[in-house]
């Protein structure tokens, strides 16, 4: 039977994903019929001045952080998110649905090994080994203390010290890494002599000579990003003093 518009056959007709796909682009662009304008315009009509059912969202207060957040009213939020939830069902019964199976640990009290700062770990990460350290800057600094001289895999009797300077000792520790890298991100990875127009290289330049002020070694406002065309130039030593990175 050829397909008619309006009959019995086709009410309750159900259409795959991609039949819906091809009837909208084919029906894309047509003028609407009168009547679908008509209609269109009652429920617009009909809709004025009445308030909308979608709940505006509410601002709340913490009880583990104290801090302010936003909530939808539907999702009933009582903390701002998963480890002030876990620490606030830990202590207490608040926000825990009730006769709910799931029993939630308390937490236990560590100390870092490095920064000897006090943080909450639920007993099943401790059996796995993570009470350790309260963060990873943390645990990178206990172990490269740990793998230093005679502990590393690489030892050679101290051989690769004789052929290296102070300065070149100083520059594989995780300080100096660390002060390299955080002159780098405030600089966003680009000289600043030629904004990355000569090289994608970049160094770390001290504006105050390493040898003459030990004190500003670290400070991030005695560095500067340079590529090495321009760290050796020799507008940038007198700007910033004689080239002082290898």
């Amino acid at each position: 039977m050829p397909f008619t518009k309006g009959h019995q056959i086709n009410k309750g007709k159900k259409y795959s994903k991609t039949h819906r796909v091809n009837i909208s682009k084919a029906l894309k662009g047509k003028p609407l019929s009168e009547k679908r304008k008509i209609a269109l315009r009652k429920l617009h009509n009909s809709l004025k001045g009445k308030p909308s059912k979608r709940k505006r969202p509410v601002n709340k207060i913490c009880p583990v952080c104290k801090k302010e957040f936003i909530t939808n009213p539907s999702q009933n939020h009582i903390f701002c998110s998963k480890p002030c939830a876990y620490i606030g069902r830990s202590i207490s019964n608040v926000g825990r649905k009730k006769g709910g199976k799931n029993k939630v640990s308390k937490l236990v009290k560590c100390i870092c090994q490095s920064c000897k700062k006090e943080f909450y770990k639920c007993p099943t990460s401790i059996k796995a080994g993570q009470g350790k350290f309260c963060s990873k800057e943390c645990y990178w600094q206990a172990l490269s203390k740990r793998k230093e001289g005679k502990n590393c895999n690489f030892w050679k009797h101290g051989k690769s010290k004789l052929n290296k300077t102070k300065r070149r000792i100083a520059m594989q520790t995780y300080k100096y890494r660390k002060w390299r890298r955080q002159v780098f991100e405030r600089d966003d990875y680009t000289c600043q002599r030629c904004k990355g127009g000569k090289s994608s290289y970049i160094e770390a330049h001290h504006i105050k000579s390493w040898a003459k002020y030990p004190k500003l070694r670290y400070k991030v406002f005695n560095g500067i990003t340079l590529c090495p065309f321009c760290h050796g130039t020799k507008k940038v030593m007198k700007l910033y003093g004689r080239r002082n990175t290898p």
